[in-house]
């Protein structure tokens, strides 16, 4: 564990959603930093599990009558799914974030702006190795994929204006619009264009995740 400057507010370790399932339906999940783990109720029974941190869009089918409960954890944050009940899931998430407040501040610097990895070690008081190391020990993904996930989400969600491509890619840091159109297209399998077109990847995009957990 290292020193790190105090996060301006604490964030919620977890947002808790629910949904009901009235038809059968695919859905397409996007990259966004986070696990979540899911109370699926059908008509055999409940289900618990912890989603894997997805590293580009994935499709599931729900069918109708499912419920879902869901507990988004905060970017990062590390989980044992062993033994999780419906009962003990804020105790494990609590006791999750307890053990891993040395990365808190290095996941969220990352995911928040277009500074370098080796600037933001360097800005938390270890070298770039030292992070990447921290991150390995938690089977964490290394530093590049907090930051250029971060910065792909906040250009989509920047796409809901009318400012045009070529400048948006420019604010976030991409050295042409053509470069941001790869990133948009690897994270969330659509173009810029269509990003904008689509109300429902929008919607997906500006949840609270990577970038936007603070919100």
């Amino acid at each position: 564990m290292w020193s790190t400057a105090p996060l301006a507010t604490d964030p919620p370790d977890f947002i808790r959603w629910t949904s009901r399932i009235t038809k059968a339906q695919t859905f397409t999940v996007l990259p966004d930093g986070c696990r979540d783990i899911l109370i699926r109720e059908t008509a055999t029974g409940t289900q618990i599990t912890l989603t894997a941190l997805d590293l580009q869009p994935r499709q599931i089918m729900l069918l109708p009558g499912d419920r879902m409960t869901g507990y988004r954890l905060r970017p990062g944050l590390q989980i044992d799914p062993s033994n999780l009940t419906e009962t003990s899931i804020p105790d494990a998430i609590s006791h999750a974030s307890r053990k891993q407040t040395d990365l808190s501040a290095a996941i969220a610097a990352l995911g928040n702006n277009n500074t370098p990895a080796q600037t933001i070690a360097r800005q938390l008081g270890v070298s770039l190795r030292t992070l990447q190391r921290h991150l390995a020990k938690r089977n964490l993904p290394p530093p590049d994929f907090w930051r250029l996930l971060g910065r792909a989400r906040r250009a989509a969600i920047a796409l809901g204006a009318e400012t045009p491509l070529a400048d948006i890619a420019g604010l976030y840091g991409y050295s042409d619009q053509s470069h941001m159109t790869r990133a948009c297209r690897y994270w969330f399998g659509h173009s810029p264009r269509q990003i904008r077109q689509s109300t429902t990847i929008q919607s997906d995009i500006n949840q609270p995740a990577l970038g936007t957990w603070r919100r």
